[in-house]
């Protein structure tokens, strides 16, 4: 303890006393830097910057904006004191937090993909832009508010340009304009640049004109608020990945039993050259579909998921099975069978063009039919499609135009607990005209094989896009069935 001798003294004496206990002051653009209005208003602006940032790679149109709204949150809670308008912005950033995660942890999931939360999640987008304006516009108010309070002029038009841009914005996306021309998207990010610099300069301002704040005391650091926040989202990412990426099946074990009537049908489809360890995958119905059967055409494929390796190969047996009657009917089967047990990380997809949508003299005939197939303990575990229709859609074409097409769609998901992975879809076409055209049925099988995507997108979707390059979570492969009928004999193509 110093022997120093207390007494009173006046202002000017404290400081000069102080300066001498101080041996080196640090620089004034060290003490500028750390004084609470610079240090939350640059905060604010980073994390309104960080927000409005769209680059569509390595996921950062969904990092920098949680980034963004974690800074933005701790800006403001240094200013949350200061007036009521900063105070509202700080509520603000809270319940714009409370939207984000949840919609995060949805990305990680199928659960969108199936139309679920559907409605929630158009309210929760126009909430999250009706917020947003509202947290510009109180932070605007809020600006004003600190340089009356600062003793300094009211000329926070910057304030001001930002709600109008943001508006602007707003407007131009509940419109549907989402694709802005080059043109339009330099001036908004020059005016957005414009804007937040005047913001950094007006902060400067009330900087040196001595402007200071009252920050709240708090019990939590940034640095632990910053930790829970992301590592909240990390759990709820991680928990959709584990728990709500793939179908739920209604796997049961298959009846060894069957009618006398089906076990003749399908020695007498046998005999036509319909492959045996098919038969046994089909349903009662679709063999029971098949019974007088004129003739059966087959044909058989392997297909290796990866062209380099030849591995994991997908073996695709094509079946057409002429119906009786007066018209040329077909039943068209296209079954997959996995050679070896891939990995399976989520969900699967099938995608049939049939014969009657590539060729007008075609007509489709009766439901579509199928099921996958699975042995585990020397028993088979069969259940129905997640979902089996057929569905219009839009699409990239080859030239780069959108186009709608029409195809039929199988979802589901296999379990890691089996071997022997095999399925089929089945349909009916007719014939148009007294000489039967050309049967070309095609399918593309459509395998998810990595868990990492985000957001997460459904094989189907995958499909549907016609993007089938073999690269990321998804590889798709395709096979046909074409053949034409010469002088009562099958050409196969």
């Amino acid at each position: 303890m110093s022997d120093r001798i207390w007494s009173d003294m006046n202002e000017v004496e404290f400081d000069t006393m102080l300066k001498d206990c101080i041996d080196d002051l640090p620089p004034e653009n060290i003490i500028a830097g750390v004084t609470p209005w610079r240090k939350g208003l640059k905060r604010i602006l980073w994390g309104m910057a960080l927000n409005l940032i769209t680059l569509n790679f390595l996921c950062l149109n969904y990092i920098l904006p949680a980034v963004g709204t974690a800074i933005a949150l701790m800006g403001f809670r240094i200013l949350c004191r200061e007036n009521c308008w900063f105070q509202a912005c700080w509520i603000i950033t809270i319940c714009r937090a409370v939207c984000l995660i949840p919609d995060l942890w949805l990305n990680a999931t199928i659960l969108p993909c199936q139309g679920r939360f559907e409605s929630l999640t158009d309210t929760v987008t126009l909430l999250n832009l009706f917020l947003s304006l509202l947290l510009i516009f109180c932070f605007w108010q809020g600006l004003r508010a600190a340089q009356s309070n600062a003793g300094l002029p009211v000329h926070a038009g910057s304030g001001a340009a930002l709600f109008v841009w943001y508006g602007i914005l707003s407007l131009l996306a509940l419109m549907g304009y989402g694709q802005m021309s080059i043109v339009g998207a330099v001036i908004m990010l020059a005016s957005y640049i414009g804007i937040l610099y005047s913001l950094f300069k007006l902060s400067k301002e009330m900087d040196e004109a001595g402007y200071t704040v009252h920050p709240v005391s708090v019990r939590v650091s940034d640095r632990w608020l910053g930790t829970a926040f992301f590592l909240l989202l990390t759990i709820g990412i991680a928990a959709g990945y584990l728990f709500f990426n793939s179908y739920t099946m209604d796997w049961k074990e298959t009846e060894r039993t069957k009618e006398p009537a089906v076990s003749e049908t399908e020695a007498y489809l046998a005999d036509l050259g319909f492959p045996k360890e098919i038969l046994d995958d089909l349903s009662t119905e679709d063999i029971k579909a098949c019974q007088g059967a004129k003739r059966v055409v087959v044909g058989t494929k392997d297909h290796p998921l990866n062209v380099n390796s030849q591995k994991n190969m997908l073996r695709f047996t094509e079946i057409a099975v002429e119906l009786p009657g007066e018209t040329s009917r077909w039943k068209v089967i296209h079954h997959f069978l996995w050679l070896e047990d891939p990995s399976f990380y989520g969900t699967e997809a099938i995608q049939i063009w049939p014969a009657y949508q590539n060729d007008e003299h075609w007509i489709p005939d009766e439901k579509i039919t199928g099921q996958v197939l699975y042995d585990r303990d020397q028993k088979t575990y069969v259940s129905r499609y997640v979902s089996q229709k057929e569905e219009r859609y839009e699409t990239d074409s080859f030239f780069g135009d959108t186009e709608i097409r029409d195809s039929i769609f199988a979802e589901f998901s296999m379990t890691e607990k089996g071997s022997k992975y095999r399925g089929y879809i089945s349909y009916v076409t007719e014939s148009t005209t007294a000489e039967p055209s050309m049967i070309n049925s095609w399918i593309n099988y459509t395998h998810q094989r990595s868990w990492f995507q985000y957001p997460v997108m459904t094989a189907k979707e995958k499909s549907m896009r016609g993007d089938w390059e073999d690269t990321g979570a998804f590889v798709t492969i395709q096979n046909a069935l074409r053949f034409y009928l010469e002088n009562d004999e099958v050409k196969m193509l």
